[in-house]
Formats: structure tokens, C-alpha cells, sequence
């Protein structure tokens, strides 16, 4: 993993050449890392490494819900870049939450005389006679109104199946055509509990804390995790990562409220074909199962909810507008051949028109924003040649 790290800082733009030079020698042996297993999944690196021992497989991948459930089908060069940043650098939180780092940016875009809008559904994506983007047309929530807010620079943050649909039919299948066929991540179901003390008055003595069930015996389990959310809980909990908020200074603690989050795979299918009625059931069902979960783990924070939040692949697909509920954009599968991996390019078949999701790279919310500032940088530089 940390071989991998090397050889993609060193083919970065991070350093310049006598920096490189210093480390030129161990440029053969990190490239050798990166090209062994450019084709390799977790599971296969994991067996040449340990074999059959599954414990020290669960200790290094215990999060794996955090970037899939299926090691036999999770990209080694995905894994080994992610978790080794991980393990390298820990994790980051921003103060507040997301929504303080959306209201900041928001903030900034006003500040150097640009406009935001709020409250709008995009509708559609006019292309010009030269397959250039023209503008968006966005309804107004207020009056229901179409506009056309002209354009030739549009960053879609959104699926390419949601983009497809936005734009002229003439365009929508070379459109496609690079994300066709690609399956997508796991979506989660998660439960927000607002405590009234702290969650360490319970023993929580971590930010982080991976929950893994007896019945799991091997890594390759991780899988079968999400089917559980598909029936009713019965004697088999899922898999679950437990984060208390309270253990950083996240800013999300100051009315007396102290929230933990628990959150497991799951799958669009496993809500499906529910009535309203049922489906509130089952969500509330599950809702009461992982609090009896957690309460099992740490004695006595069962008694200390005063407020829940539940969120499941339904409601994912709902809010996030993603097929499946997806949450990491495509599923970070093995590359076919040699050489090639999962697209990461932020350019379309729409001259001006750029993915900035995480559709367009790795998933999970610092591969969303990698891709963002990504698509940024390419335009700017678009813009820059073509004057």
C-alpha cells in the first residue's frame, strides 16, 4: 500500500525534478507494486498476503462498507489508494458538518459576484447546433416556471443516467456510451440517534467503531450483510460502523444533544415494492433492532435517545437522485485489461458540458470533491487553449 502511495506521488505534479531525483530510486520496485496488481481484487492480494487468516483480513478492512461490500470484486489499486490514505493520515471532518462546507462555498461564489439558486429542479440541457453546451432550463419551485439560464461552462454534479435524460435525444446515447453497462456502488441504511449524554458515559470510546457480527467468519461475508436489510431483522444483524461525534470537535454537539451514527450496506432492491405503510414499518422495525444492537455493545444507551433519524437506499435514491441509492458512484471493479481502470475523466461528448460527481472517478466524499476540483481545472485549462 505504501508502495502504491509512492508511485502515484511520484508521477503526480506534487514535487519538481530534484525532488524526483532524490527518489528515482525506488521508482522500479513502487511501479512494480502498482503493475502486479493493476488487475488484482481485495480478496486476491489479501489470500497471497494471509492466506486463511481472516482476522488479520477483518482488522485492516474492517470499514470496507466504506468504499464496497464484496472484496472479491473491489479493486485492489482502489482499496490499497484509499484505505492507505486512511491509514496514513486518519480521517477528516468538517466542522459543522457537510452543510457548513455547502454554505461556505455558497458564501464564496456570492463574494466574487456570482448567483446562487436554491429551490430549483434542473430540467434540461440545451445543446447547440455544434454539440456545444448552450444552457440549463431549471424550474422554479415557487411558480413552476421554466428558465433558461444561459451557459457555455455546466458542471453536472449528478449521475450520467440523470444527465442523460436532460439532454436532447439526438445526444443522450454517445452520451452514455462510456458509462453504459457499469454497475453501480452500494447505497446504506443509517441511523442518527441524538443521545442526551455522551456517548462515552457508555463506554464508546472511539470516533470510529466497525461492528462486526459473529456470524461473519470470513471477509468475503461482507456481501451477505446488505441482504439481511432485505427481510425483517431476525437473529443475523448486519455488519455496522459506529461513529460518535462527540469524541472530535465536529461542531455538532452544542445544544446538549450528543449524535451517533450507525450505518450498514444496503441495496435499493431491499425496499422495493413496499407500500408507504410497510415501508415505514420495516424502517422503524430496523430503527429499533439497531438500537437493541447498540444497546447490546454499550448497556444503557438505549435509554439515552431522545431523537432518530433513519435513512435507507430508498430514501438515498430519493434525495441523492442516484440509480440504486448509490452512494460511491460506479462500483470500483478489477479494469478488464491491462493498463486501464474505473474512467476518471470529467470530460463528455457535450463540448463544455463537465462531470463533477463522483460518477466521473472514485466515490465516497473525497472523490467526489477530488472530481470536482478536477472538472475545474480542466475547463479553466479548455478555456485557456481555446483563446
Amino acid at each position: 500500500m505504501k508502495r502504491t502511495h509512492n508511485a502515484v506521488e511520484f508521477l503526480s505534479n506534487e514535487h519538481g525534478v530534484l525532488w524526483r531525483l532524490a527518489h528515482a530510486a525506488e521508482l522500479p520496485l513502487n511501479l512494480w507494486a502498482v503493475l502486479r496488481d493493476m488487475r488484482s481484487s481485495l480478496s486476491e492480494v489479501f489470500a497471497r498476503h494471509f492466506g486463511d487468516d481472516e482476522a488479520v483480513k477483518f482488522a485492516l478492512a474492517a470499514n470496507l462498507p466504506y468504499y464496497a461490500d464484496d472484496p472479491d470484486t473491489f479493486w485492489w489499486l482502489g482499496y490499497a489508494m484509499a484505505q492507505g490514505g486512511y491509514l496514513r493520515s486518519g480521517g477528516y471532518y468538517i466542522k459543522g458538518g457537510s452543510q457548513t462546507l455547502s454554505n461556505r462555498l455558497v458564501e464564496i461564489i456570492r463574494e466574487e459576484g456570482g448567483e446562487t439558486l436554491s429551490g430549483c429542479e434542473a430540467v434540461a440541457i440545451d445543446v447547440g447546433p455544434a454539440g456545444e453546451a448552450v444552457g440549463v432550463r431549471y424550474r422554479s419551485a415557487s411558480d413552476g416556471a421554466d428558465t433558461l439560464a444561459l451557459a457555455p461552462v455546466i458542471f453536472a454534479n449528478a449521475a450520467p443516467h440523470v444527465i442523460e435524460g436532460l439532454l436532447p435525444a439526438e445526444h443522450r446515447a454517445a452520451f452514455m456510451q462510456p458509462y453504459r453497462d457499469r454497475p453501480v456502488s452500494i447505497s446504506l441504511f443509517s441511523v442518527t440517534l441524538g443521545l442526551n449524554k455522551r456517548p462515552s458515559a457508555f463506554g464508546v470510546t472511539s470516533y470510529s467503531t466497525q461492528l462486526i457480527p459473529a456470524w461473519m467468519e470470513r471477509l468475503g461475508d461482507y456481501k451477505r450483510s446488505a441482504e439481511l436489510m432485505g427481510d425483517m431483522p431476525g437473529d443475523r444483524m448486519p455488519a455496522m460502523g459506529v461513529v460518535d461525534y462527540s469524541q472530535i470537535d465536529s461542531g455538532l454537539t452544542d445544544n446538549g444533544v450528543f449524535p451517533i451514527n450507525a450505518v450498514c450496506a444496503d441495496r435499493l432492491e431491499n425496499w422495493q415494492g413496499l407500500s408507504d405503510d410497510a415501508y415505514t414499518e420495516k424502517k422503524d422495525t430496523w430503527l429499533r433492532a439497531i438500537i437493541r444492537r447498540l444497546d447490546e455493545e454499550w448497556p444503557g444507551l438505549a435509554d439515552a435517545v431522545v431523537e432518530t433519524t433513519v435513512t435507507t437506499a430508498r430514501s438515498l435514491h430519493e434525495y441523492l437522485n442516484t440509480p440504486g441509492g448509490a452512494v460511491y458512484g460506479f462500483a470500483m471493479r478489477p479494469p478488464e485489461h491491462l493498463l486501464t481502470g474505473p474512467p476518471r475523466s470529467v470530460e463528455t461528448t457535450i463540448n463544455g458540458l463537465w462531470m463533477a460527481s463522483s460518477f466521473a472517478g472514485f466515490g465516497g466524499f473525497t472523490g467526489a470533491m477530488a472530481v470536482g476540483a478536477l472538472a475545474a481545472q480542466t475547463a479553466m485549462r479548455d478555456a485557456t487553449i481555446g483563446k
